[in-house]
């Protein structure tokens, strides 16, 4: 187009009005989009002059454009963009554009198809709203966050004139609402809720309004489906408007319920502390009383203020200072909450009680001690009858271990007049047989010199049995110098008959001589095990037998080993040394010599204990004390 044609275009009537009309910017652009004309303003917000826009693409000037959520627009979303393809016309849609290096301009856009010297063009026009659009985003992202705040607050918020009627209202739960906000917007609470409670409405409204300042009140519900919540109403001036409250409405049944519970607690508390036959105390952090009951004023003798007066240590036994001491730091450090001691208190007139203490710890909301509770029980009268009930039974101790001595004496003596007897009895009666069916008088003359030497040693059981009926009544067993080889051979010549029918090969090593013992328990020791060591042999396998005395970590001991059947000790390990209990069948055996013998040994401060495998025999170790 001519520049003259241009012109007459500009200055024709419409163009011409347009140029001066108001803040609004415009470009005339071909259908390449290259700008043929501007208006002033449109050249001062893009920063053109006459000589800078002729022939300029208008995509060029929008190539940074945004919608209003801030996103980057494609060329082609552009209203102008819009109109030069399909000739439709754009109104006041917003954009974002960037000019320059300036800040993000906000403009609201119009495009639409003009007809010129019968060539079309496209006129975009616009206004700079930069400001309106700022100001909106803030309103918005206030908006937003008021919506936050109400969405995060579980009350109700009304907004209510200065003579009580309901203009608008907020909650994130409308089941909350006793009717539907149509029933009540526009409505005067003194309607809503007829009677004194409606008029205590709108009062506080009133007096917040004239006041200038937020006053509350506590209701109960007056709809008969809530009658039992509590609410809390809160008004408070609107600042930026003289006649209006904002009333908010706070369900507070669950405080109510913890404050009805805290005044019962405290009630109970108090009767409790007043009443109680314990003594009690709120005691401070440094020892000093805050309140005493009756009672414990009148087991210690002092009047609150006397004893707010003084520390706690002050009428403290001095012996048990150290101990109030430790438990009271456990109860500042957190360490314990609470703790029970027996501790003697000095009255006013200078005895001491006995009584029975329990302190407790009081928090503060922070977890920090604020002060003590004490409960003191007077125990000076079980005192004395617990020490005089103790002497007693010191004493009735005493005679009773005296009585069970002699019992266990007594059943011991038992026990070895039923047990040691048994063998020599035995061997008589064998050898009895032997002569009856000895072949020659070679074997009848050593047969009876047997005969002689068991008599013996049956005699001479009776004579030792005699002495323990003569010890008897002593209080202990008396110890003497005990020679092992002499108590063997006294003893083997018991087993005589039974070692010359069984072959029985018996060695010994004596490392220790003697040892101070009861001669009794010794012989009865050895007497049992040589016994079991003949008897629990093996058919067709000759007897051998090893006994050894020795010293092991600084004691005597003694050992009796054997070839014969053993024991399984994963099946009998148990019980081996208890009472009546066998582990081999077609033996004469009825439990008791293990027993007796462990019973021996254990009562005078020794241990015994096993080594055995079956067919292949057992050791019985003894370390005396």
């Amino acid at each position: 187009m001519h520049s003259a044609e241009l012109q007459n275009m500009w200055n024709d009537a419409i163009l011409s009005s347009m140029q001066n009309i108001g803040k609004e910017g415009v470009f005339i652009v071909d259908f390449e989009g290259n700008i043929v004309r501007a208006n002033k303003n449109a050249m001062i917000t893009f920063g053109l002059n006459d000589e800078k826009y002729q022939g300029r693409s208008c995509f060029e000037l929008f190539r940074f454009s945004y919608a209003e959520d801030r996103t980057p627009l494609d060329q082609k979303e552009l209203p102008f963009s819009i109109t030069l393809k399909g000739g439709k016309t754009i109104e006041d849609q917003i954009l974002g554009v960037t000019i320059a290096d300036k800040p993000l301009a906000w403009l609201s856009i119009s495009s639409q198809l003009i007809t010129v010297s019968d060539m079309e063009y496209v006129m975009i026009r616009f206004f700079n709203v930069t400001g309106i659009i700022t100001k909106s985003q803030k309103l918005e992202k206030r908006k937003n966050q008021l919506d936050e705040i109400l969405a995060s607050i579980d009350d109700m918020i009304f907004e209510v004139s200065a003579a009580g009627v309901i203009l608008n209202c907020w909650t994130n739960d409308k089941d909350q609402l006793f009717y539907e906000p149509s029933l009540f917007l526009g409505k005067n609470l003194e309607a809503l809720f007829p009677g004194e409670l409606g008029r205590s409405f709108v009062t506080l409204i009133k007096d917040a309004l004239s006041k200038n300042k937020s006053l509350s009140m506590d209701y109960q519900s007056p709809v008969q489906v809530n009658s039992g919540l509590w609410y809390r109403m809160q008004a408070r001036p609107i600042y930026s408007s003289k006649d209006k409250a904002a009333v908010v409405i706070t369900d507070i049944t669950n405080r109510k319920k913890t404050e009805e519970a805290v005044r019962i607690n405290e009630q109970k508390f108090n009767q409790a502390f007043l009443h109680s036959g314990l003594g009690m105390a709120l005691v401070d952090t440094d020892g000093h009383c805050i309140d005493v009951n009756k009672t414990l004023t009148k087991m210690l003798g002092y009047d609150l203020s006397e004893m707010s007066r003084m520390s706690c240590c002050e009428y403290t036994h001095p012996d048990d200072l150290l101990l109030i001491e430790e438990n009271i730091k456990k109860l500042k450090s957190l360490e314990s909450e609470s703790f029970t001691i027996k501790k003697r208190y000095i009255h006013k007139e200078g005895h001491y009680i006995w009584c029975l203490l329990t302190m407790s710890t009081v928090f503060n909301q922070q977890g920090e001690p604020v002060f003590f509770i004490a409960q003191v029980q007077d125990i000076t009268l079980y005192s004395k009858y617990v020490q005089t009930l103790q002497r007693n039974n010191r004493q009735l101790e005493i005679a009773t271990i005296d009585l069970e001595t002699k019992l266990r004496q007594l059943e011991e003596f038992n026990q070895i007049v039923a047990h040691n007897l048994r063998g020599p009895a035995g061997n008589i009666q064998m050898l009895v047989a032997e002569i009856e069916h000895a072949e020659n008088e070679n074997d009848r003359k050593e047969c009876l010199q047997l005969l002689q030497s068991s008599s013996d040693g049956l005699i001479a059981i009776m004579e030792e049995l005699i002495e323990i009926l003569e010890v008897r009544g002593s209080k202990s067993l008396p110890f003497e110098e005990c020679n092992f080889e002499r108590l063997y051979k006294k003893t083997i010549q018991q087993f005589s008959a039974e070692v010359y029918a069984k072959g029985a090969v018996i060695e010994t090593n004596f490392e220790v001589n003697s040892i101070s013992y009861s001669r009794i328990y010794l012989e009865s020791i050895m007497h049992n095990l040589i016994s079991n060591a003949l008897k629990y042999t093996i058919p067709g396998r000759k007897p051998h037998i090893y006994i050894k005395s020795y010293i092991e970590e600084g004691k005597s001991c003694l050992s009796v080993s054997d070839n014969g059947v053993g024991i399984d000790l994963e099946r009998h390990g148990a019980h081996i040394f208890k009472f009546r209990k066998t582990f081999h069948t077609g033996y004469d055996s009825k439990g008791i010599g293990l027993f007796m013998t462990r019973h021996q040994i254990e009562s005078l401060g020794g241990r015994i204990y096993v080594e055995s495998e079956p067919d292949k025999g057992s050791t019985f170790y003894i370390q005396f004390n």
